[in-house]
């Protein structure tokens, strides 16, 4: 399974203002991405996500939060939006999955959020070997 994560992506771009990584020992690579949104150039943006081949493909989303937040998801432009995202607390991880068509080739994700602050995310997985 090819695993895509902030900490091991060669290029994730981070939007400007608030958004920072913390160091967290319970998350996968010890370290999270917090206040995520409340305005929309505030995001995390993982770009070198490539498929081999174009298709569907499932995208799971590992986040942390202590009560219910909301998330957009867009991948090549096309948005998806999460709601209802609440794991119990900030030291607590949960996982949602979304379906999502790559094309093949290089594809941009971007968790965001315009109005309120996402979740804080630990890692973005997608089952890349088609």
């Amino acid at each position: 399974m090819g695993h895509v994560g902030f900490l091991i992506l060669l290029r994730v771009v981070f939007g400007q203002v608030q958004r920072k990584s913390v160091g967290d020992a319970s998350c996968s690579g010890k370290a999270k991405v917090i206040s995520i949104g409340k305005n929309a150039g505030n995001y995390i943006e993982f770009r070198d996500v490539y498929a081999t081949k174009a298709g569907k493909y499932t995208l799971k989303l590992y986040y942390a939060c202590a009560g219910d937040r909301h998330a957009t998801v867009t991948v090549n432009g096309i948005e998806t939006q999460l709601s209802g995202l609440n794991s119990g607390s900030a030291k607590t991880f949960a996982k949602t999955s979304l379906p999502v068509t790559l094309k093949k080739g290089y594809n941009i994700i971007r968790i965001s959020n315009a109005m309120s602050f996402a979740p804080d995310i630990d890692k973005i997985e997608v089952n890349l070997n088609k």
